[in-house]
């Protein structure tokens, strides 16, 4: 059996940490190794630990946010960190990327989406939401973030997949297009889904669709 991948929890909200630890103590393949309620204390116990992941809130710091996730990232050993956001501010988001922070997530995502956020940086890739993905992909936000985070969101086939669907194609059409069965496609779509954060077919549309008139300017 794989050994199990170890979370730090950086939590300033007690229910939020309890709540935490518990639901990921019942993942097989995760196991929490520590928990700090206090910047200080996690800058502390981080660096004894050097965690698989590090999930912090972002509320946990008293000021200066980014600073603190850079000092986070180098007491940990540059082990990937997890932000989870109590408001959806696209703009702070990208600024927390750039601070070196692997993924962000809003409140309001589901514990299912929260496993898949953490998976995601596990595997090395970058996690965001729609509204920080349309960020990204639009070029809304010009810094080295940009072009570095579109080339691990989407991989070269789901990149071919996304423009396609840009172009209002349905998956039967692009199937046949790349000669792929429809299942392949529809692997496809769902995981570019996960990835940029979409909820709904509809969402990943419309993001297709900004995608390609911000691309044609």
């Amino acid at each position: 059996m794989p050994a199990k991948k170890s979370v730090f929890l950086a939590m300033g909200q007690v229910l939020l940490r309890e709540a935490l630890l518990q639901v990921i103590s019942c993942r097989v393949d995760l196991v929490v190794k520590g928990v700090a309620g206090t910047a200080g204390d996690a800058l502390r116990l981080s660096s004894g630990i050097n965690p698989d992941v590090t999930i912090l809130d972002l509320c946990l710091p008293d000021g200066g946010i980014l600073e603190f996730i850079r000092r986070l990232r180098d007491a940990a050993g540059s082990s990937p960190v997890l932000v989870l956001a109590d408001r959806r501010d696209p703009l702070l988001a990208v600024k927390v990327l750039q601070a070196g922070a692997a993924g962000v997530l809003d409140g309001d995502r589901s514990l299912q989406e929260l496993f898949a956020g953490i998976d995601s940086v596990l595997q090395g890739r970058i996690q965001v939401g729609a509204e920080v993905a349309r960020y990204l992909l639009l070029g809304k936000e010009k810094s080295g973030v940009t072009g570095e985070a579109e080339l691990d969101l989407l991989s070269p086939a789901e990149l071919e997949v996304f423009r396609m669907i840009a172009d209002g194609l349905r998956s039967g059409e692009i199937a046949r297009r790349l000669n792929r069965s429809v299942s392949t496609i529809e692997t496809h779509r769902l995981s570019i889904k996960r990835k940029l954060g979409c909820r709904s077919a509809g969402e990943l549309s419309r993001l297709a669709g900004e995608w390609q008139h911000r691309s044609s300017w």
